[in-house]
């Protein structure tokens, strides 16, 4: 091969070399407070000491008073006391990692990146997530996800129901599979996401939406959406896919929307669609179902 084309090539190969994103590191335990363990093959159980590389798939517990800082890059867990939980790669090049967790309480800080994702898993939900600041709670009856930072979305495992939670948002995933998932705004019960036969998404803590509600997907509703306490929202709700309401939607309080309510898909409605508190509307209310069809209120 001819000098230049020798040179060629390995400018071509040091230039996608220097492409190719930093994959991640491996998990350091940077704190450590004991009791603190892992372990590769569940039976064998080491003690966690300051500095140590926490081999992939390797599972970690906590005692009483244990705690465990792990670092990653820029990212950081938190593992809390009568913890138990895995980090694991989910493909070969590192750019996919996921979390399991038995039971109790970890706080994550992960920042953003287009090649990274981190999904955690407990036995009834999975929160996916890409750069955000957020903690878990699980035990055997229930799993909560509290968002500080960025947006986090929750699925329930069981039944596919979807929501997307905020910062200052929470949602709850209980073992009874027919009651969905709970939204909460600060101390706040905002609402229900795919409640018992319903196959529905939902969003809370948006903006600065306060003491938002939504029901979403009660009864027999499918594929019903809600948008709750977006923009500057305030009290707002919504029922949406009631009865035996199918492919209904609401969006309530967006924009400067205040006590803004909405009633959608009730008894036999079918693909109805509102929009309520739009612009700068204010204290608007409206009922459809029976076939209505969709329409706008308080629109500038």
């Amino acid at each position: 091969m001819r000098p230049h084309r020798i040179a060629c090539a390995l400018f071509m190969l040091v230039a996608a070399i220097a492409a190719e994103p930093t994959l991640a590191a491996e998990w350091v335990a940077a704190r450590v407070m004991q009791p603190a363990e892992y372990s590769t093959d569940g039976g064998n159980w080491i003690d966690l000491e300051r500095g140590m590389d926490v081999p992939n798939a390797a599972w970690i517990r906590t005692g009483s008073r244990g705690r465990v800082q792990l670092e990653r890059d820029e990212d950081t867990i938190l593992v809390m006391p009568n913890t138990m939980m895995v980090a694991y790669k989910t493909d070969r090049r590192g750019r996919r990692h996921a979390i399991r967790q038995k039971y109790g309480r970890i706080r994550l800080d992960l920042e953003k990146r287009n090649y990274d994702h981190m999904t955690v898993r407990t036995q009834f939900m999975a929160a996916v997530v890409k750069g955000t600041r957020f903690t878990v709670w699980t035990n055997p009856f229930r799993s909560v996800v509290s968002v500080s930072r960025g947006l986090v979305e929750v699925r329930d495992t069981r039944t596919g129901s979807k929501a997307s939670v905020g910062a200052g948002g929470r949602a709850e995933v209980e073992k009874d599979a027919g009651r969905g998932i709970g939204l909460s705004l600060g101390s706040k019960r905002v609402g229900t996401v795919g409640g018992k036969q319903g196959a529905s998404a939902g969003s809370a803590g948006g903006g600065k939406g306060t003491s938002a509600s939504a029901s979403v997907g009660g009864g027999n509703g499918v594929n019903a959406s809600a948008s709750v306490g977006g923009g500057n929202g305030v009290n707002a709700g919504a029922s949406v896919g009631g009865g035996s309401g199918v492919n209904a939607s609401a969006s309530v309080g967006g924009g400067n929307g205040v006590n803004a309510g909405a009633s959608v898909g009730g008894d036999g409605g079918v693909s109805v669609g509102i929009g309520v508190g739009g612009g700068n509307g204010v204290s608007v209310n409206v009922g459809i179902g029976g076939g209505g069809l969709g329409i706008g209120i308080g629109g500038k």
